[in-house]
């Protein structure tokens, strides 16, 4: 059976909407994620330094009082990794140095 241009659309079009409806409903479909070393009230931020054990160490300006120094590594990474600041997610460690970082992708 051929499909021709007009069921091809049909097809990428429900595509479409499948995905934005799962995206809406909280769906993660890419995920990375990053095991982090948080530096705050850094001088040298912010920055991101890759380690030889895979570690990523987050240099911020902000103190980690109030969660400035969470919010902050969000900005950092998420200009570091080129993606908006609401595919970063922390989703262990807000109050350690020591972090887990969700990216979708």
């Amino acid at each position: 059976m051929a499909v021709d241009t007009a069921d091809r659309r049909i097809l990428h079009r429900l595509a479409f909407l499948t995905h934005a409806h799962d995206a809406q409903r909280g769906y993660r479909f890419r995920v990375t994620r990053y095991r982090i070393h948080v530096k705050p009230g850094s001088k040298k931020g912010p920055l991101v330094e890759d380690g030889a054990d895979g570690l990523l160490t987050v240099f911020v300006r902000e103190r980690a009082v109030d969660g400035a120094a969470n919010e902050g590594v969000i900005a950092v990474l998420a200009a570091h990794l080129g993606v908006r600041k609401g595919d970063v997610r922390i989703v262990n460690g807000h109050g350690s140095r020591m972090k887990t970082v969700e990216v979708d992708d």
